[in-house]
């Protein structure tokens, strides 16, 4: 669809098909930028998780509480 693009307005179809490949393949600023960007999601998880660090153990905590009445229930059915 490029190409085609580019070669209506005369551009032959190796510099077409170079400049299509050039608008699409990123540079070296933006592997930069996108690794910084990495690395910031990534400490800011590691703070959301911190903040959460109790919180999460808490849900944890009655989840596995749930799952415990829940089989203690099913044993006790099961003998009756």
């Amino acid at each position: 669809m490029i190409l085609a693009d580019m070669e209506e307005k005369g551009l032959s179809e190796g510099r077409a098909h170079h400049t299509a490949m050039r608008c699409r393949t990123p540079g070296r600023s933006g592997r930069i930028r996108s690794r910084e960007q990495n690395i910031i999601l990534l400490v800011l998880a590691v703070v959301i998780v911190a903040l959460l660090w109790n919180f999460i153990g808490m849900i944890l905590r009655v989840a596995l509480f749930a799952v415990v009445v829940y089989l203690v229930y099913r044993l006790l059915q099961s003998y009756t």
